[in-house]
């Protein structure tokens, strides 16, 4: 699982948000035509909208998250594809067989995932289960919506015409939504807290990622100066590490921008 084309916003009326979700995520989604759509979805669109709230009157802040996901959609290969396609690496039709597989893959891990959930949620009423590191990132990815205090809502959207051929097809996406249906988390009140220790937090995890940043920046170059024999594994395994670092202090510089503009 990849994440790409990954954006961040900072909104202040209802109207901007919606400017700002129907033009960037639309241009940002990843589509390719198949056999049963020609603007077939080869991505999952994950969109979050994080409420800042400051009362006044206690300086206390509440903060909620809303998350909008569009899952792509599952297709079967021959339907998809034809029933004589074959997998040929490099073309770009088994580029989108590829894609339609790992998104079908993903779909019944996730689906799994829930039943899991679900089947914990029967023997153990009191303990709220967990997503752990062994589940699908696309699971992991919706850990939040899936248990703890998240309020969940899943709507399936299925194609009316041609019944004939699109019938499997549609009872697995109503299943899919069956199965989503039998999840039952906890909803509770978002706590606040006072806007000056989330301050100190926000000041404290955007140094500590900048200097943990440079370390990186450091090690890397040593080692491009230095040589060394497994240089290509070093690299792809510190770009990652890079990359997230790099999100990290983006989000922390963003976020302290907001409870500074907040406090002011």
């Amino acid at each position: 699982v990849s994440t790409q084309s990954t954006w961040e916003a900072v909104v202040s009326t209802q109207s901007t948000w919606e400017a700002v979700v129907s033009t960037q995520s639309t241009w940002e989604r990843e589509t390719g035509g198949t056999l049963m759509n020609e603007t077939s979805s080869r991505s999952h669109c994950f969109t979050t909208l994080i409420l800042t709230q400051l009362d006044p009157a206690s300086g206390r802040v509440t903060t909620s998250h809303l998350n909008f996901v569009d899952l792509a959609g599952s297709e079967r290969l021959k339907q998809a594809h034809g029933y004589g396609a074959v997998l040929r690496g490099g073309t770009p039709e088994s580029q989108k067989m590829i894609e339609g597989l790992m998104t079908n893959f993903a779909l019944v891990r996730l689906r799994t995932c829930v039943l899991e959930i679900h089947e914990a949620q029967k023997r153990r009423k009191r303990k709220v289960p967990r997503v752990t590191s062994t589940h699908h990132p696309l699971s992991r990815m919706l850990a939040g919506s899936l248990v703890g205090r998240a309020m969940t809502a899943c709507v399936v959207t299925l194609r009316m015409d041609n019944q004939t051929e699109n019938g499997s097809q549609s009872a697995v996406a109503l299943e899919f939504g069956e199965t989503i249906a039998k999840l039952r988390t906890r909803v509770r009140r978002q706590k606040s807290t006072p806007l000056a220790q989330l301050l100190k937090e926000a000041e404290g995890l955007l140094e500590s990622n900048k200097a943990a940043l440079k370390k990186l920046k450091s090690h890397k170059h040593n080692l491009r100066n230095h040589g060394t024999s497994n240089w290509r594994g070093v690299r792809l395994g510190a770009g990652k590490y890079l990359d997230i670092r790099e999100a990290a202090v983006r989000y922390w510089t963003g976020r302290l921008r907001l409870l500074t503009a907040l406090g002011g």
